[in-house]
């Protein structure tokens, strides 16, 4: 006689547990290795993959055979399946059992949903003042919706206030049809003319429910957030008092430089704020120090415009309102406009340095730095960096003339 056992362990139900994409073993075994016996074993239900298999016994062979069969992975959050199998003896052969059932125990799971900000800090006067978070759902079944609660929210040491904003503050929800991916969520900010500190507001998801066509349970299911939250900053950019000619240059400010390194380049930003957020929330920036010194909003000073390239997540700095312009009028498709990044010179003058700028021809970045040593390295060095000269000049004093 043979007889067939699953070769595996027994849950208290007395079925081997057997998950989507895991193998099912036979274990078969002669009680009598004089004889020549044979079995047909194949599976009844679809969620097995293998066709059926003839299992031979020799005289005097092998007392003890395996025959495994892999079952299917659908990928399908859904209840546990069950599977089944039939056994046919071959000529006189006896078996202990002739059919064997039990569960498939689905081992899939929900999507995931995530949030991020496409941009962690937008200048007050940006031409498009508004922040957009990415809701992203990703998982093998997306074949449900989902319902996803974002609260739109102050936080931070200076936290937005409603009346710095045209969207309200509070709750936005969003629904994935099925095999949606992707949602946007779009938050405008006003343009005042007050002297004020950065001000941050976070986008935080507060619930997140799915409900599939094929779960057990009737009720929406709670959905795994794997990034709940994305804070941001509105950077101020009204101008502050400046002084006369009897009274002091204002002091330099310090312009912080971080190098990204996904995008193997380099940001900079005079805003604290905005430091901080990076910092705390962008792994990918390595924060380097204080790059170069600017200079406050006063007369002579020379806005340097700045623009983010959505081709390669980096941003691009310039004193020249032609080339600001140039860059508006035909490049717009590609670079966004943020308005003024921060203050210098276009023109050299006591108590200025220069900032040198690169255009990496590898990758459509431009680099800046006011070190001739690292200038003389990168041209020596790094060919695809083609020198463009002169970006811009910044105090490297306290006293410092930017009428030139």
């Amino acid at each position: 006689m043979l007889t067939i056992t699953p070769n595996h362990p027994i849950d208290f139900n007395g079925y081997p547990r057997i998950e989507e994409g895991q193998p099912l073993q036979w274990r078969i075994e002669s009680s009598n290795p004089a004889l020549n016996e044979s079995v047909v074993i194949a599976p009844y239900t679809a969620n097995f993959s293998r066709s059926e298999q003839i299992i031979n016994f020799v005289a005097g062979g092998p007392q003890t055979q395996f025959a495994t069969f892999t079952s299917i992975n659908d990928k399908v959050y859904e209840v546990d399946d069950w599977y089944a199998f039939g056994f046919a003896p071959v000529g006189g052969t006896v078996l202990n059992t002739s059919y064997f059932s039990g569960p498939l125990v689905n081992n899939d799971v929900l999507p995931s949903i995530t949030i991020d900000a496409r941009q962690a800090t937008l200048l007050e006067n940006a031409a498009d003042r508004v922040f957009r978070f990415d809701v992203e759902r990703a998982g093998d079944d997306l074949s449900m919706v989902t319902d996803v609660e974002v609260r739109i929210a102050p936080t931070g040491v200076t936290p937005v206030d409603q009346a710095d904003l045209t969207t309200q503050l509070g709750p936005q929800l969003v629904r994935f049809a099925p095999n949606e991916t992707s949602k946007t969520i779009e938050v405008r900010f006003a343009n005042d003319a007050v002297i004020e500190a950065a001000e941050t507001f976070e986008a935080q998801v507060v619930s997140a429910t799915s409900t599939s066509p094929t779960q057990f349970w009737s009720q929406p299911q709670y959905t795994p957030v794997s990034k709940y939250s994305a804070t941001v900053a509105i950077l101020n950019d009204d101008p502050g008092s400046s002084g006369g000619s009897n009274t002091p240059d204002p002091p330099p400010i310090d312009v912080h430089r971080f190098y990204n390194v996904a995008t193997q380049s380099h940001f900079f930003t005079a805003s604290p704020a905005e430091r901080d957020i990076i910092r705390n929330t962008l792994p990918d920036y390595r924060y380097e120090g204080a790059g170069f010194q600017a200079v406050v909003d006063q007369p002579g000073a020379d806005p340097i415009f700045r623009f983010y390239n959505t081709q390669t997540n980096t941003h691009f700095f310039t004193p020249s309102a032609t080339e600001r312009d140039s860059v508006i009028a035909n490049l717009s498709s590609i670079y966004n406009y943020e308005g003024t990044g921060f203050h210098a010179s276009d023109k050299d003058g006591g108590g200025l340095t220069e900032v040198f700028r690169f255009y990496n021809t590898a990758t459509g970045v431009h680099f800046y730095t006011p070190s001739v040593l690292e200038r003389n390295i990168v041209q020596q060095t790094l060919p695809t960096y083609n020198y463009e000269g002169v970006g811009f000049y910044v105090p490297d004093a306290s006293s410092y003339d930017l009428l030139g």
